[in-house]
């Protein structure tokens, strides 16, 4: 029974993981503090100010409830650890860890929305097009480094 939950549960845990990373990832550079972005979308000192300050409340956010899932975490860990298992008692847990991997995703679609507030429609589709290209460039530059190894 043990061995049924534990190969139940192994796999949901990884995809959980590697799905809330995309969705929960923040920008690693403010983005609007380059000069070049704010030309091209035309972002005012304002605009930029409360990029600013809608990006510091979801990174508080998202530091807080990235220490509690790995909290979470650990005691689903020692309850499946115990004996006897109490597998209703560790569902349960593995519930709340699901509810605390969705607020990861959340809290990152919530700054998107924050940016498409800010910035409107067009400015937003302007922004969703330049993020496209300069992936697609890292996408190539990645190729062929690929290339040349081999």
């Amino acid at each position: 029974m043990l061995k049924k939950l534990i190969m139940t549960l192994m796999p949901a845990m990884l995809l959980m993981g590697a799905g809330a990373t995309f969705a929960a990832e923040m920008p690693v550079t403010k983005w609007w503090n380059n000069a070049v972005l704010t030309e091209r979308l035309n972002l005012t000192a304002q605009q930029k100010a409360l990029l600013d300050e809608k990006y510091i409340e979801a990174r508080r956010r998202l530091i807080q409830v990235k220490g509690d899932l790995e909290a979470q975490r650990f005691e689903l860990e020692v309850l499946l650890e115990q004996d006897p298992l109490d597998e209703p008692r560790i569902m349960d847990h593995f519930r709340m860890l699901e509810s605390l991997r969705a607020g990861l995703v959340k809290v990152g679609f919530e700054f998107i929305l924050d940016t498409r507030r800010i910035l409107g429609v067009e400015r937003f589709r302007q922004l969703k097009a330049i993020h496209d290209q300069v992936g697609r460039k890292k996408g190539r530059k990645g190729e062929d480094r690929k290339r040349r190894r081999e």
